[in-house]
């Protein structure tokens, strides 16, 4: 079957369908209804046309009206008393804690001043051999001092803070002044020599540091007082 004759089949079978249709519209008719009383009319009427309506089958018979059942009362409820409790046994208050005993203040003494330290005596210097300083400085002139010795300028020679050169110049003592010996001796080289310096002290008391001998020549600044 082609495409063509198909579609002309569907629209025959259409058409017969349709045609049904619209012979059942217009040739059924619907059933009668009897008239149904309504509120107002009269109660001879109204039950007429009940009963009509009922014998009919359009409106149902009433039947009779239910009754309510009566709602069981509520059970009567016990009031629970509420458990008591006993009262609370009134306790004792605390007594006061004993109070600690006032911390006493301690004695406060007075600040004594440190004690001074009494300067130490210094040692008589007793003449000894000289120190081993001495022997172990190669470079500088053989020493000819000792510490106890009293010794005489030989050339204008200062009186330094320190031992060497470097050291500040506390004053100049000219030719003749005797000095004591009181320590040393110290090897401080210088160049490719070294100079031995002792701790003199003069006649006034005032104390320093001076070369013993020269590292150029064999002179010596200081010799000892025979």
């Amino acid at each position: 079957m082609n495409t063509r004759a198909y579609d002309t089949f569907k629209a025959v079978v259409a058409i017969i369908l349709l045609v049904i249709l619209l012979w059942r519209v217009f040739t059924v008719s619907p059933a009668p209804v009897s008239p149904v009383a309504l509120p107002g009319i009269s109660s001879g009427g109204a039950a007429q046309g009940i009963t009509q309506a009922t014998s009919q089958g359009a409106y149902p018979a009433p039947g009779p009206s239910p009754t309510l059942e009566p709602y069981p009362a509520p059970a009567e409820v016990t009031q629970v008393a509420a458990p008591t409790q006993p009262a609370p046994t009134p306790t004792a208050e605390p007594t006061a804690l004993a109070l600690a005993p006032a911390a006493t203040a301690e004695p406060t003494t007075a600040p004594t001043a440190a004690p001074t330290p009494e300067p130490a005596p210094t040692a008589a210097v007793s003449p000894t051999a000289a120190p081993a300083a001495a022997e172990g400085c190669p470079l500088a002139l053989p020493t000819r001092l000792k510490p106890g010795d009293t010794a005489r300028v030989t050339s204008r020679l200062h009186l330094r803070a320190g031992s060497g050169i470097t050291q500040s110049i506390l004053l100049t003592n000219p030719v003749g002044t005797r000095l004591t010996v009181v320590g040393g001796p110290v090897c401080e080289p210088y160049q490719n020599r070294a100079y031995l310096w002792w701790q003199v002290r003069t006649t006034d008391g005032q104390e320093g540091w001076s070369a013993e001998g020269s590292t150029s020549t064999n002179f010596y600044f200081l010799q000892p007082v025979e």
